[in-house]
């Protein structure tokens, strides 16, 4: 096994560094769990412990309900041409003259995007169509390369 790779305590697989989620004070500074075997006990305990997140989420919002609708009130106005974008695509689609297409990745037909590359008005319906892990992934990708470019600017 090389330093740059581990092996998972849960499905025994070795896999590369970027396969496990961080976590501080760890070895390696790397959690013991890859990341898909991480998402799948967080999903079954989410499904077992349905309710007692339910509630634990109703708790915080209740006592945190200025702070957190504060915060998605700033959030809306301050991207209020990715919000009129999107009602426009929705729009376009309930009246029919704009149709939802299938992942231009993968093909996949359900949970499809639309993913605007501009926000500018005059191209609010022109939409790439990708399907949610796809477009997440565009997302994050994205953000990466944002992240790059303003380090070279320090």
């Amino acid at each position: 096994m090389s330093v740059e790779s581990k092996t998972c305590t849960k499905c025994g697989e070795v896999k590369p560094f970027d396969e496990f989620c961080k976590a501080a004070g760890r070895r390696y500074g790397l959690k013991s769990q890859c990341k898909i075997c991480t998402n799948s006990s967080i999903r079954r305990a989410r499904t077992a412990y349905r309710e007692k997140y339910k509630a634990a989420s109703r708790e915080h919002y209740a006592a945190n309900r200025e702070v957190m609708t504060a915060r998605a009130r700033r959030r809306y106005y301050s991207n209020m041409d990715k919000v009129q974008a999107k009602r426009a695509v929705r729009s376009a689609i309930e009246s029919g003259s704009l149709t939802r297409g299938s992942c231009e990745v993968c093909g996949a037909v359900d949970n499809i995007h639309g993913h605007h590359d501009s926000y500018a008005e005059e191209h609010w319906l022109n939409v790439r169509w990708l399907c949610a892990m796809h477009h997440g992934r565009h997302h994050a990708s994205t953000a990466a390369v944002k992240s790059e470019d303003m380090q070279c600017l320090l």
